[in-house]
């Protein structure tokens, strides 16, 4: 007999749990741990998130089951979006099950000493995270937690540096934020207590960008009152070695003001053509143009024009 869930969770039967095997736990965060296990039915290993079957988990469960519903008919392949499979619960646990991934980008950038990653990996990761975010832009969903734990490798030796982006539990549609799970360092808005909308996914992406290009994080302090106001005041501080282009890009999408944050102002950024292969222009083939990003078609000179009004 399974547990009474909030109303309107769709409810698998408890048999389903009986046919996987549980196996090694892959990591483990806020609201519960996610392991490795084999699913029987279709043979083959998958990810299932668990998280205690108690009233306040009910809620964020609630939630992120009605966006992996909303994205169901989403092509995770060309959005680079986690591969939803199903739900169910028991009496203690709730239990959410996705494709298995590799590696997380920080767990690979920690095994790498923190080492800078190449510009052309840089480019790669960031085109797929951006079209990710066109596809949730679409659906008009909110990330608002996005950060290299949450951006998994596919497969290193087959297909190096692919990802995908994963973990909607803090995600939310569009006009209906109401919590936020950020770590440090947090979005601006977020600090001051501002509305937050599609600019938290800028910052979040500027702090990933940021720790590839740099190898740490663009704000860091042991003592999270000091965090805050160096988040808040604090001038954002560049390595030598980073082209002019490639500080514009990160100075853009990392503003203190969301409302001039790179993409969300309706003006054109200069550090955009940064990511286009050769870092000079945003041709037709570049992932500006892919994920609706770059500038208008047949503009002069093929220069760079990412306009902000796409996001």
């Amino acid at each position: 007999r399974g547990s009474a869930p909030a109303q309107g969770l769709p409810v698998a039967p408890v048999f389903l749990s009986a046919t996987r095997q549980r196996g090694e736990i892959l990591g483990k965060g806020t609201f519960g741990e996610v392991v490795k296990s084999w699913r029987r039915s279709k043979g083959e290993m998958v990810a299932i998130k668990i998280l205690k079957n108690d009233a306040y988990r009910r809620r964020i469960i609630k939630n992120e089951l009605k966006l992996l519903q909303t994205m169901a008919g989403v092509d995770s392949e060309e959005s680079h979006i986690i591969r939803f499979h199903e739900f169910f619960h028991d009496e203690m646990k709730f239990y959410l099950v996705f494709e298995l991934l590799e590696q997380n980008l920080f767990d690979f950038q920690k095994e790498n000493n923190f080492s800078p990653l190449p510009v052309k990996h840089i480019r790669t990761v960031t085109a797929q995270v951006l079209k990710a975010l066109a596809k949730l832009k679409e659906l008009s969903i909110i990330h608002t937690d996005l950060k290299p734990e949450n951006i998994m490798l596919v497969d290193q030796m087959r297909y190096p540096f692919r990802v995908k982006v994963i973990d909607f539990g803090s995600a939310s549609i569009f006009n209906e934020v109401r919590y936020l799970t950020l770590p440090p360092p947090f979005p601006t808005q977020v600090l001051e207590d501002n509305d937050y909308g599609r600019a938290v996914d800028w910052w979040g992406l500027g702090v990933v960008m940021y720790e590839m290009m740099c190898g740490r994080l663009p704000f860091y302090n042991q003592d999270h009152e000091r965090l805050f106001e160096l988040i808040l005041m604090e001038e954002i501080r560049f390595p030598r070695t980073l082209s002019p282009e490639a500080k514009a890009l990160l100075a853009g999408l990392l503003k203190k003001d969301p409302k001039q944050r790179w993409v969300g102002a309706g003006h054109r950024h200069p550090g955009a053509c940064w990511l286009a292969p050769g870092g000079g222009s945003c041709s037709a083939g570049s992932p500006w143009r892919r994920s609706g990003l770059g500038g208008a078609p047949g503009d002069a000179h093929g220069r760079c024009r990412a306009e902000a009004k796409c996001f």
